[in-house]
């Protein structure tokens, strides 16, 4: 059972809170937590037998993580638009995928300013 409370922006929060219901009723999901900074490789990675099904939440940026004992993320004070589509190009219907961790793959919405990174909150 999970017990995270989500927080989301406010246009991805609908589809989130809709999506983390569905994967608690049918049993069937399990929810994954990824965080890397730039210049590194995001990993997800679903049990043998699943893949991943949904990304409920995606952020390059300087994303802030609410919990570090569960997983919940909000948007920080910059995210590039493109953080969503990326993420799921990479991911959704694969088993594991890796995701570099690059200006170049996600925009430069943020500047260089402080340290960005990327937050993804997958079900598999």
């Amino acid at each position: 059972m999970c017990r995270s409370r989500l927080l989301f922006a406010p246009h991805v929060a609908i589809f989130a809170l809709v999506t983390l219901v569905v994967g608690l009723v049918d049993g069937s999901k399990e929810m994954r937590c990824t965080s890397a900074a730039v210049g590194t490789i995001a990993e997800l990675s679903c049990a043998s037998d699943m893949f991943v099904s949904t990304i409920a939440f995606a952020s390059f940026g300087d994303p802030k993580r609410i919990d570090e004992d569960m997983c919940s993320f909000e948007v920080g004070s910059c995210s590039s638009i493109h953080s969503l589509e990326v993420v799921e190009t990479f991911c959704l219907g694969r088993n594991s995928c890796t995701i570099p961790v690059l200006m170049s793959m996600f925009g430069d919405d943020c500047g260089v300013d402080g340290v960005l990174s990327i937050a993804v909150l997958d079900f598999c």
